[in-house]
């Protein structure tokens, strides 16, 4: 008994006096145990089932008083503007700054994911011919978190850990949890293989990975469709629908209608940061190198970087590379010609090799074409007409490796001097500049898109930019969430080491004890999201997200304005976390439960 109640006692801190009700509440259980363990065979037997259950709410109580609240060995609070490290980078290592644009130096308010769905939900209708009666589901913002899977097949939107496992009670189709003993049917248990699950940028054929933030509408109009049909006793074919809904919402990215409808409205959907401006005027100052490249077009990130940065925002970059069709632009050697037949898109989001497209979205992705000299005069200091461009996404859609869009005679091949280029390639990129290996951090929101490739396949140092970083860290403050995490933490070393004790008594507490477990998950779920609880984790292990998101970023923060804290000599240091080997019976250390 004396194991159980030393790890209950290491939730009292060491360096400060404990309030006295939570030690009062400790002595009680302890001199119990001592006074009654002659009386039975198992240190886990009816003394417990008497004693613990009066002791532990008693430990609660104490716990839940403001004042002995303030004794115990809460996690510190973690800043949410910080800069996180998965692996140590010395910023005074990096010469080259990279950056994507859309949610990276550009990040869009919540007023955006109401476009893209509307605008969804609206061509379902009206072009697809579904049901008018969808056009009454509005967005919920609060109902599903980036990162998901979706079953094509079932039509199941469900949440995946680390290691291919289902979390149970994260599983829904339409807007209602699917029972538990219908997910294990379907998957014969809850191990997803990996076959069916995914290819390295997150699509499979049964599994798609939801990873970008435009995926929340997306995800949103799919489950809000299938409940209708479900509601309404309406039969559906599940991939059938997905691939409505997907197709629609990528048809608005190829047809240029969002990001006109950003231009139009700017100020609504781009939130603007003066820490934006100061950070890149920073880098130049300190005389790093800096690029931008971005599967957006030239007319679309021009504004919108006008916008945040002023009109000479392209003098601060040494190159500048739009309508770059990553992922597919940092593993192909040799550049494909844009004649509308590629899964080219103008948004972050994955891709899969399999796609194609009709000649039709290909021409209708590129909107208004611009001339040499047009685009020219867009960037010429001294134009006053800021109206001129705004509408569809303009792009040159011409066969070509990497133009320069700035000079008629430069050579296709070359990159004699900084500008602005459109598609391309990594290794002509790295080829032309120079810029190889650790010595480029580059920054993007889509850890496929974005990340994986830079890093596992050319040596880049790379950040994810996780907007959801900052709202996670706020509840993870929060007493309610600190409360749980600790009294679930004892509660598991408690199960832990009672499971030698078989008599009856001992099972009895165990199984209560279990019961208890269960809630305190959901209460650490909950907090988070009802339906998919946080993010970054599953009930206990990281998700999938996390994963990859470990794998191929060596730092994330929530903003790259967060970068703006640090010196540009600072080394990101990863925390030293203990393996399941080196834990067993040490004090527990409740920094590193969150």
């Amino acid at each position: 008994m004396d194991i159980e109640i030393q790890t209950v006692i290491r939730i009292v801190p060491h360096d400060q006096d404990p309030n006295p009700d939570f030690v009062a509440a400790l002595s009680k259980l302890k001199s119990t145990m001592k006074n009654k363990s002659g009386t039975s065979p198992s240190p886990l037997t009816q003394i417990l089932v008497e004693t613990m259950a009066t002791a532990t709410t008693e430990i609660r109580a104490a716990l839940g008083d403001p004042e002995v609240v303030k004794s115990q060995p809460f996690p510190s609070d973690r800043d949410p503007e910080a800069v996180y490290a998965n692996n140590e980078l010395c910023l005074d290592d990096i010469d080259v700054y990279g950056f994507d644009y859309d949610y990276t130096l550009a990040f869009y308010g919540d007023a955006l994911h109401d476009l893209i769905y509307n605008m969804g939900r609206e061509t379902l209708v009206k072009q697809l011919k579904y049901p008018s009666e969808i056009l009454t589901l509005d967005f919920n913002p609060k109902f599903a978190v980036r990162g998901l899977h979706c079953d094509v097949q079932t039509g199941f939107l469900l949440k995946i850990d680390a290691f291919h496992n289902i979390q149970m009670g994260t599983v829904y189709r339409g807007l209602e949890p699917v029972p538990d003993d219908e997910v294990y049917k379907s998957y014969n248990g809850t191990h997803v293989p990996i076959d069916e699950m995914s290819t390295f940028y997150g699509t499979g054929p049964k599994m798609r990975q939801l990873m970008d933030l435009f995926a929340l509408s997306e995800m949103s109009l799919f489950s809000n469709v299938i409940q209708y049909f479900i509601t309404n006793k309406i039969a559906y074919d599940p991939g059938y629908v997905f691939h409505d809904v997907t197709k629609t919402v990528k048809g608005l990215h190829y047809s240029g209608v969002i990001h006109a409808a950003i231009l139009n409205d700017i100020e609504r959907f781009i939130t603007k940061q003066e820490v934006t401006k100061e950070l890149l005027h920073r880098l130049v100052a300190a005389g790093k190198q800096l690029f931008l490249i971005t599967n957006s077009g030239v007319n679309f990130v021009n504004q919108g970087m006008t916008y945040l940065v002023g009109k000479d925002w392209a003098q601060l970059f040494n190159v500048i590379i739009t309508g770059a069709r990553k992922p597919k632009f940092f593993y192909e050697t040799k550049s494909n010609d844009l004649d509308g037949t590629e899964d080219e898109v103008l948004w972050d989001e994955q891709h899969d090799k399999s796609d194609t497209d009709s000649d039709e979205e290909g021409k209708n992705m590129y909107g208004d074409m611009m001339t040499y000299e047009q685009i020219q005069q867009m960037f010429n200091e001294d134009s006053d007409d800021d109206d001129e461009f705004l509408g569809f996404e303009s792009i040159l859609l011409i066969s070509v490796h990497l133009i320069r869009l700035f000079d008629l005679h430069a050579s296709i091949y070359g990159l004699e001097s900084p500008g602005i280029f459109v598609e391309g390639n990594f290794s002509k990129l790295s080829h032309m500049t120079g810029w190889t290996g650790s010595r480029v951090l580059y920054f993007g929101d889509h850890v496929y898109t974005d990340l994986a490739d830079v890093t596992l396949n050319h040596g880049w140092r790379t950040g994810a930019i996780i907007p959801e970083l900052e709202d996670e860290i706020y509840i993870i403050n929060s007493d309610v969430f600190k409360k749980a995490i600790i009294w679930l933490t004892t509660l598991e070393r408690l199960i832990d080491k009672s499971q030698v004790y078989d008599d009856p008594e001992s099972l009895a507490v165990l199984a209560d004890w279990l019961k208890e477990r269960d809630q305190l998950r959901l209460v650490t779920k909950n907090v988070f999201n009802p339906q998919f609880g946080s993010l970054f984790r599953t009930y206990h292990n990281p998700t999938y997200f996390t994963r990859r998101l470990n794998q191929y970023a060596d730092i994330y923060t929530s903003s790259i304005t967060n970068l703006a804290k640090y010196s540009l000599s600072y080394t990101f240091y990863p925390h030293r976390t203990a393996l399941p080997h080196e834990l067993d019976d040490t004090p527990l250390n409740f920094d590193l439960l969150t």
